[in-house]
């Protein structure tokens, strides 16, 4: 039976009240600190669940997990993967089938528009076995075009590779890349944060898009129209303080200018693997708290305590981690707060 109780679903789906406290319920179990009109929702709940809208989804999902058909890592987990811990707005339960110690590897999101070219293809054929060899998981979102061919290459070659999905994992979309989905699942992992049987809707895919990039130190933008949702994945990652890196196209083709206005806005230009391998070289980090600590920090100003609550590492652990990252030239402190050194 899976350690993720029903209403532990409940926290986690529940409209309407401030993610602090869902988190809170996740994490404990508990309502203790909940303002009486929030808790009075779980004591509806409580008392008469077969009531509430969701509880088909939360059973059929909650039986899932029981019979080993997914299973689930909740914020409050050690494995919970580490870069995404860090994010305020991280799903508080992943759903998943595969090997989930993937997602704690280095990873680099591979992300593109629908209709990919032949010359995106190609890149991402010659390209990925490359990253691959250097360590890096490949992250992706199992859409047609440039995120099937960037799944396909690593699969190819042997490399591990993680599906993040829009819906959940009962709700295949698109329909036609079942064998590729069941391909991760069998070598990769494929992850969620929707109860099992919810269909993707328009909006799911931005909040899709920022667990891809929570993923990944580095976004690669392989080929994308000023419209894509590949550029949302993009500004997801800045938004999180990771880097962004856009392959350049021909400015004479008009429907391709998505990784150009990237480019022109800051991001890196790369045009070989290696461009890309650089920007990990720049972050020379040894171990997953180093890691978390940096991402948490993202592009404000914060204090040590502050960092503590968000990583939920202790304080010693923290100034340990932050006296390695000053070291590296990473972050800088200054009246008391820590803000992260840009290059360049």
């Amino acid at each position: 039976m899976s350690h993720v109780s029903l209403n532990q679903l409940w926290f986690n789906s529940v409209s309407k009240i401030p993610s602090s406290l869902k988190r809170e319920g996740v994490s404990s179990g508990t309502v203790s600190w909940w303002p009486l009109s929030h808790k009075q929702r779980w004591i509806d709940w409580h008392s008469q669940p077969r009531k509430d809208p969701n509880y088909s989804a939360l059973r059929e999902t909650k039986d899932c997990l029981d019979q080993g058909v997914c299973k689930a890592v909740t914020i409050a987990d050690h494995n919970y993967p580490p870069l995404l811990r860090s994010l305020p707005d991280a799903p508080l339960i992943l759903f998943y089938r595969g090997n989930l110690e993937l997602l704690s590897l280095p990873s680099l999101a591979v992300v593109g528009g629908r209709m990919c070219t032949a010359s995106a293809r190609a890149l991402c054929r010659r390209w990925v076995p490359q990253l691959a060899d250097r360590g890096l998981c490949i992250v992706s979102g199992l859409a047609r075009g440039v995120d099937a061919e960037a799944h396909l290459a690593a699969l190819g070659c042997g490399a591990n590779t993680v599906a993040v999905l829009a819906g959940g994992l009962g709700r295949l979309y698109p329909k036609e890349h079942r064998e590729l989905f069941e391909r991760i699942a069998e070598s990769g992992c494929v992850v969620s944060e929707q109860l099992w049987p919810i269909s993707a809707k328009r909006f799911d895919f931005p909040k899709r898009n920022r667990i891809v990039s929570g993923l990944s130190a580095v976004t690669l933008i392989v080929e994308a129209s000023l419209k894509s949702g590949s550029l949302i994945t993009a500004r997801h990652a800045l938004a999180q303080g990771r880097e962004v890196a856009a392959v350049p196209n021909s400015p004479l083709v008009h429907d391709l200018q998505g990784p150009n206005e990237l480019i022109k806005q800051g991001a890196c230009l790369v045009t070989s693997p290696q461009d890309i391998i650089d920007l990990y070289d720049g972050l020379p980090l040894i171990n997953n708290d180093l890691q978390l600590v940096l991402n948490s920090i993202g592009s404000g100003s914060v204090a040590v305590e502050d960092l503590s609550a968000v990583t939920e590492l202790d304080e010693s652990a923290i100034w340990s981690a932050l006296a390695s990252l000053e070291i590296d030239d990473l972050v800088i402190q200054k009246n008391g707060l820590w803000s992260r050194l840009t290059t360049g």
